[in-house]
């Protein structure tokens, strides 16, 4: 290697949906373009080929090219100890943080915090309560998952049963 860093250019979506771009026009593969990774580099000396394989997303500004983002991931998931000992100073700033915190493991930490200071019951209840509306929800995507895959599976079984009679 030469030394000198490769530069390169970025695009970003523009639009609510998910988004298609191939790196040439060969690429049968491609890369989607999400709400979780709307961006995507281009090295420059390939940006020639990145622009003729999407120039219709080009010219109807489903992506535009952009500085290079932030690779800082704001969520309200990612809690220090720090942070969380903050939302349990206050039980206003507690209620109001843990309604948008919608990871169980993050939320069971924030009880073991709470119970390991000794804080009042009314501060363990909140977080119980949001611990009882995450539970709720994993319980309903799992009978979901059962509803949708577990006639699949069991049809599986009979499946194999038959087949090896």
């Amino acid at each position: 290697m030469d030394g000198t860093a490769t530069k390169l250019v970025y695009y970003q979506k523009t639009v609510g949906y998910n988004v298609g771009v191939r790196a040439h026009s060969l690429d049968n593969q491609g890369f989607l373009l999400t709400g979780l990774q709307p961006w995507i580099g281009v090295k420059e000396e390939n940006l020639r080929d990145f622009k003729i394989a999407n120039k219709r997303a080009i010219s109807e500004g489903l992506i535009l090219q952009v500085e290079e983002p932030a690779v800082d991931i704001q969520t309200p998931n990612a809690l220090t100890d720090a942070d969380i000992d903050t939302l349990l100073k206050n039980q206003a700033k507690l209620r109001a943080g843990v309604k948008n915190i919608d990871s169980l493991p993050i939320v069971l930490r924030i009880q073991e915090k709470a119970q390991d200071k000794g804080l009042s019951q009314s501060t363990l209840d909140i977080i119980e309560a949001r611990i009882d509306e995450l539970s709720d929800a994993e319980q309903d995507f799992s009978a979901l998952e059962r509803k949708l895959f577990g006639d699949e599976q069991e049809e599986e079984k009979e499946q194999k049963k038959k087949r090896s009679r």
